[in-house]
């Protein structure tokens, strides 16, 4: 039976497991035994139920989505530094343990997401396939990391970077690279993101492939007026973010699992629905007016699909790159969420809810972005690769 290895290594949140589960569950259903590689404890009970096996992999230590790394994140260069990617023995250790998974398992095909120890192990040895978003997959042909944003410059020099990288690789006897965005080269590279919100949209050669969310939403219903939020676990809501939903509570629906009890009795005496599980999008986002979450990528492309004004609390920078471009297309609000000193006002969120002209915009960007996709480009795209690289 072949074997495919699915690799993750950095990032945050259940965006990255949600979609390698569903690239796995259409490899199983070929006949394919799907085998996980993880860096955590929390991503082995996500992905649990699905794979035939699941490894546990040595984690980079500085690797966080915490708010105080989001001034460190000039480039993603500043990124890979901040999870210890510029140690070399690290480096070697980590990539010493998949060559060792590698040798044990003999995949016909490595799925790297955001896996740069992975992809560095596995590139010229086994086929090599590359998934993620904009943010997480950026183009490998560049010469260079570019700025993401202007809050301050890069801190680390990305060619202190490239060498610690190829001395490890050179002790492994694995190829080297010619420079940093090299890591993430392989045989195939499938970017599950939106023009829109690609933050290297201008340097990408090829166009990106659409979010993985296997249809295409249907339009925001003239007149919708419910507001949805979804704060996802582990992430605390601040009392700012309580007050000023309670104004629209009769008309809030929340999915917040670390709300505190005496938040969710004082939203539900205001009217909110609150729910206890994760909601069914596809249902939802027709009859809202504004959709409130953390930024995350492939719910931003959801509700952007659809029509939806979005305000976004941003926790790090990979959201904050998300909320921005919402906000410089004129169908959203970005809001520091990870400045302690910032406050979300309940008249921000009625602005929102009430402005006409951002209203339309989202509609009419929408429909543009409706008419360009499709349901199964996204995992066309994954067939695709799949039937080259496996033969």
């Amino acid at each position: 039976m072949i074997t495919v290895l699915f690799a993750w290594e950095l990032g945050a949140g259940s965006g990255h497991l949600m979609n390698i589960r569903r690239l796995a569950q259409r490899l199983q259903t070929r006949g394919v035994r799907v085998v996980a590689a993880v860096t955590s404890l929390s991503a082995i009970s996500v992905l649990d139920g699905v794979f035939n096996e699941i490894h546990r992999m040595p984690h980079w230590p500085g690797a966080s989505s915490d708010p105080a790394r989001t001034s460190s994140s000039a480039t993603l260069n500043d990124i890979l530094v901040s999870a210890g990617v510029a140690d070399t023995a690290l480096v070697g250790k980590i990539a010493d343990a998949w060559m060792r998974l590698l040798g044990a398992i003999k995949p016909a095909l490595v799925i790297a997401d955001f896996a740069p120890a992975a992809a560095l192990t596995a590139r010229a040895r086994v086929p090599l396939m590359l998934i993620g978003n904009g943010y997480t997959l950026p183009p490998h042909e560049m010469p260079s990391f570019p700025l993401l944003h202007a809050l301050e410059p890069p801190r680390h020099r990305e060619t202190d970077t490239l060498a610690a990288v190829n001395a490890a690789a050179n002790g492994l006897g694995l190829q080297p690279l010619g420079r940093l965005p090299q890591l993430f080269s392989g045989d195939a590279h499938l970017v599950h993101t939106l023009p829109l919100l690609d933050p290297y949209a201008q340097h990408r050669r090829q166009p990106v492939d659409g979010p993985l969310i296997g249809y295409v939403p249907q339009p925001r219903h003239a007149g919708a007026r419910q507001v949805f939020a979804y704060i996802s676990d582990g992430i605390e809501v601040r009392d700012d973010v309580v007050a000023a939903l309670r104004p629209v509570a009769v008309r809030l629906r929340i999915y917040a699992p670390m709300l505190s009890a005496a938040a969710r009795d004082d939203l539900a005496r205001n009217g909110a629905q609150i729910e206890d599980a994760p909601v069914d999008l596809s249902r939802v986002l027709p009859d809202c007016g504004l959709i409130v979450h953390l930024g995350g990528s492939g719910l931003a492309a959801e509700a952007l699909l659809a029509g939806v004004p979005q305000l976004t609390l941003v926790t790090h920078v990979e959201q904050h790159l998300t909320g921005l471009a919402l906000q410089r297309a004129g169908i959203g609000r970005c809001f520091t969420a990870f400045d302690p000193a910032s406050t979300l006002s309940a008249d921000a969120v009625a602005d929102l809810l009430n402005d006409e002209g951002l209203s339309q915009r989202a509609a009419d960007i929408g429909a543009q972005q409706r008419d360009a996709a499709s349901s199964n480009a996204a995992h066309d795209a994954f067939d695709r690769a799949c039937a080259r690289l496996l033969g």
